[in-house]
């Protein structure tokens, strides 16, 4: 795959990052009285992009971060969809009347993406480690099926071991 420009990150950096604020505003809205996200103890993405032009981090540091919250979310409403579909439904609907775009096609299916690196065996990013290590510090244990959790958790560990040894 060719490496993408500076400009192509931040475009990506950009548009996930407003795809995870407008599924936190659903996510107030509409969910669990219990889970609220204070918005005001976000980084604005403003900021970001100024810390991104004053090489403060980089884009792609930037870009695993967005990536971290919308797949945060999307577990979120994987995991809830079970306590309150109706909820879950109102979360999407009212995303999609925001944005005018599907929540999933914008953020992906979080499952498919564990799906892929169970069945590859390994993670090859950071995205992936976090996603896998989402799903394996689950506590209802309802992302994935109890037979792929020695496997998730050997992704995880070899992850780290690789990263470490780096």
């Amino acid at each position: 795959m060719a490496r993408r420009t500076k400009e192509e990150v931040i475009a990506e950096f950009t548009r996930l990052y407003q795809c995870f604020e407008d599924m936190i505003d659903q996510i107030n809205a509409h969910g669990p009285v219990d889970v609220y996200f204070d918005k005001s103890m976000l980084i604005p993405l403003s900021a970001y992009l100024e810390g991104i032009e004053n090489e403060e981090f980089t884009a792609s540091e930037a870009l695993a971060g967005a990536k971290e919250g919308v797949n945060g979310n999307g577990l979120f409403l994987l995991e809830y969809i079970e306590r309150d579909p109706d909820a879950v439904a109102a979360m999407l609907k009212g995303y999609h009347e925001k944005t005018g775009r599907d929540y999933w096609t914008d953020a992906g299916d979080p499952k498919k993406a564990v799906k892929a690196i169970l069945k590859r065996g390994y993670a090859e990013t950071e995205d992936e480690y976090y996603l896998i290590k989402e799903v394996v510090c689950d506590v209802d244990n309802s992302l994935i099926a109890n037979r792929d959790r020695p496997k998730a958790e050997r992704i995880m560990d070899d992850f780290e071991k690789r990263s470490i040894a780096q």
